[in-house]
């Protein structure tokens, strides 16, 4: 057997939903190798070193731990340290697992979307020089006479245009209420302490209002409820405040169990 066939004797299934669920590729890496081996287990939990996720992943030590963090607090995973050498023995909670797959948005039509055209090899966001400049079709017609490639006349008139009518889209577009599966990849990204359930059922039972106004941008919202947790001044809303929400209170205390607080 040939070095390169040894090298790919043992590749490692990834399953693209769980970035959806955990908001970190490596983070999906380290939950798909588990769900790999959890079906393959002697015992009652998989266990590994840090060098056996080294040596099978790639992650490095504090990658590891980063990921584990996270799949912690998505509580998909428990974890209790023994033995000697110490090792992690990791225990997968499936049933939690499946909840979180079925909460998943529909992700195909939104990837095909980011696919080529399969027959002219461009996006399917492509926008057409002829339609990007009007004045494109004056200039190739002129460069096709001297031989010249065509090349796309931007200018600083078009590129403004461009850009205010991009922002006005912006300011026009409806607000639309994030699924619990975008409110926690954004808290993970963030290293947030806010319970991405509790924040998404706490506003869609008041029909995403902030006191008598629609909700404008529940990422700023996210960063308030933030700000509740680490004590500072944060004005009530509607006579809430973060010593009165029982939504709050929760957060607060999920936070504190899961760091042992």
């Amino acid at each position: 057997m040939s070095s390169m066939i040894r090298l790919l004797d043992r590749p490692i299934a990834f399953h693209r939903p769980f970035v959806e669920i955990t908001g970190s590729v490596k983070s999906a890496l380290m939950l798909s190798q588990l769900v790999y081996w959890w079906h393959r287990k002697t015992g009652e939990t998989v266990y590994k070193t840090r060098d056996d996720w080294w040596g099978e992943t790639g992650l490095s030590k504090d990658e590891q731990k980063t990921a584990e963090n996270i799949l912690v607090r998505l509580r998909v995973i428990s974890i209790k340290r023994s033995g000697v050498p110490p090792r992690n023995h990791y225990h997968l909670h499936v049933d939690r697992l499946e909840q979180l797959l079925k909460e998943l948005p529909d992700i195909t039509n939104r990837n095909n979307k980011k696919c080529n055209n399969s027959i002219t090899g461009k996006p399917s966001s492509y926008i057409s020089q002829e339609q990007e400049n009007p004045r494109f079709k004056e200039r190739e017609s002129r460069d096709s006479k001297s031989g010249n490639p065509a090349i796309p006349l931007y200018t600083e008139n078009t590129t403004e245009t461009t850009t205010e009518s991009t922002r006005a889209r912006k300011r026009a577009a409806p607000f639309k209420p994030p699924t619990i599966s975008e409110i926690r990849a954004y808290c993970n990204e963030r290293g947030s302490p806010v319970d991405p359930e509790a924040f998404h059922d706490f506003y869609a039972s008041k029909g995403w209002m902030v006191g008598k106004n629609k909700m404008k941008d529940w990422k700023a919202a996210v960063r308030t409820w933030e700000r509740r947790h680490n004590g500072e001044r944060v004005e009530t809303v509607n006579g809430l405040s973060p010593q009165g929400s029982a939504v709050y209170r929760r957060v607060v205390e999920n936070f504190k169990r899961e760091k042992g607080v």
